[in-house]
């Protein structure tokens, strides 16, 4: 591989000359649009979709089909049988103008051909999901190589080879090869994902879904002969349906471009990656799995800090910040509001928090005395805030009010125990209507029977519910 595929220092120009990055070409607007028909085609080819069982091609058909696919659907396989109820030609020559994406699930060895005939149609977006590319050893290098010529030669843009592809729960559009009955498509929402690995997206995508996390657009690009984490940063970044973007990565292509187009996104929306490859067997494993180097990680968290993007690790993790972050709502500092129903509850959250580097800031001793001459004299109102199990819902929001008007908070994190009878699911719209907008909050609600009725509560309020405060 090229050493363009490493970190390095050079690459990533940690602490190089910044004027040299600014005034880099890089024109995310129209990298907006070159991708739209990956994500919202209004009519679709998957070549080599057949009838027998287990083709690829047909499995695509069934999976977009399952989405509810609205635009133009044909199958192009020389045997002119139609794949259900969709239409088959025999050729790429035969496909009509509507199309604006093929697929191409074929062997490796007939995806180059497809390009001329391709372009001839005016077809200049294709997604290879087959597999057999250099990431398969050094004749698939070639092939690789080979058809990255001829689609740059021809002006077709190509996701790929060796992906899933793409997913817009907008556009009612995937181009995975899944299986429908085994796969949870996601509602939409207000999330982005992009994955170098194709099980990987299946995993988050499937685990986003049973969540109730909305997804925008999904994006997987494999081999990325072409269409890689920059351009569907670029997308992203300037879509307005997009609030915060998860991405799984384990290697980058082009670290110097990586480098200035996340620094430019996650100044606008928030950026969480998990990466890949970041020891030798991992990197020996991105190697195998990719066909790419997974390079110095020193030097990508070194990325992450300059750039504000968050680091995680695993995809639970992952999983736990894009539903943190769907709202597109970010802490502007760490300083944190506890607030429960149980002491020993904010007790144990204090320490959690400042050993991750939060402040627990001391309510103000006249917003104290003000709180004490109002509610109990046995609340503790010093944060964390501790209500007991005498507390309810009106006592809450006030607390909450009164405290965040000093401006001392970045977040609320507000933890109900089950067992008591005061603070329950009702607190939603009263809190919503309280909190600034600009202030995140965070709820942890012990006990399935606390924490079921309060999660849906929240949910119209974008305010994430988790079942417990940990």
């Amino acid at each position: 591989m090229k050493s363009s595929d490493k970190f390095s220092k050079e690459s990533m120009i940690i602490g190089g000359n910044m004027n040299e990055i600014a005034t880099m070409n890089n024109p995310i607007s129209s990298a907006e649009k070159v991708l739209d028909p990956f994500f919202s085609p209004k009519g679709v080819a998957v070549i080599g979709a057949g009838i027998k069982s287990g083709n690829q091609g047909k499995r695509i058909i069934e999976s977009m089909s399952a989405q509810g696919y609205e635009g133009q659907l044909i199958a192009v396989h020389p045997a002119g049988e139609s794949v259900g109820s969709c239409k088959c030609v025999q050729s790429v020559r035969e496909l009509p103008p509507e199309i604006e994406l093929a697929i191409a699930a074929v062997s490796a060895e007939r995806v180059e051909e497809l390009i001329e005939p391709l372009a001839g149609q005016g077809i200049f977006h294709l997604i290879v999901v087959s597999g057999g590319f250099s990431e398969s050893g050094p004749e698939g290098e070639l092939r690789q190589c080979r058809l990255q010529k001829k689609a740059k030669k021809f002006g077709v843009r190509i996701m790929g080879p060796n992906c899933l592809g793409s997913f817009s729960s907008m556009d009612k559009f995937n181009s995975f090869f899944l299986s429908a009955e085994d796969f949870r498509f996601p509602g939409a929402g207000s999330v982005a994902v992009i994955s170098q690995s194709g099980a990987f997206l299946s995993a988050i995508l499937d685990e986003l879904a049973g969540r109730n996390i909305g997804v925008h657009r999904a994006v997987n690009f494999g081999n990325r002969i072409d269409v890689g984490e920059c351009e569907a940063l670029e997308s992203f970044a300037h879509d307005p349906k997009v609030k915060a973007i998860g991405i799984y990565l384990e290697s980058v292509q082009d670290g110097r471009r990586f480098y200035e187009v996340i620094r430019k996104t996650s100044a606008v929306k928030p950026v969480i990656i998990y990466k890949g490859g970041k020891g030798e067997k991992g990197d020996r494993a991105t190697q195998a799995h990719s066909a790419s180097l997974a390079g110095e990680y020193q030097v990508f968290q070194a990325v992450c800090r300059q750039t504000g993007v968050i680091e995680v690790e695993g995809l639970n993790e992952l999983i736990n910040a894009l539903y943190i972050l769907q709202s597109g709502i970010v802490a502007k500092g760490n300083r944190v509001l506890i607030v429960s129903n149980g002491g020993g509850m904010g007790v144990l959250l204090t320490d959690l928090l400042e050993e991750g580097n939060c402040d627990v800031v001391e309510t103000p001793l006249s917003t104290q005395n003000e709180l004490e001459k109002i509610l109990p004299g046995y609340y503790s109102f010093q944060n964390p805030v501790d209500l007991t199990g005498s507390g309810t819902n009106e006592q809450c929001i006030l607390a909450v009010e009164k405290i965040l008007k000093t401006g001392l908070y970045d977040c609320l994190l507000l933890v109900v125990l089950g067992g008591t009878e005061g603070i329950n699911a009702d607190i939603a719209k009263g809190l919503y209507k309280v909190l600034p907008k600009d202030l995140p909050a965070i709820i942890g609600a012990y006990g399935e029977n606390m924490f079921s009725p309060i999660s849906k509560a929240f949910c119209n309020e974008e305010i994430p519910v988790f079942p417990s405060g940990e």
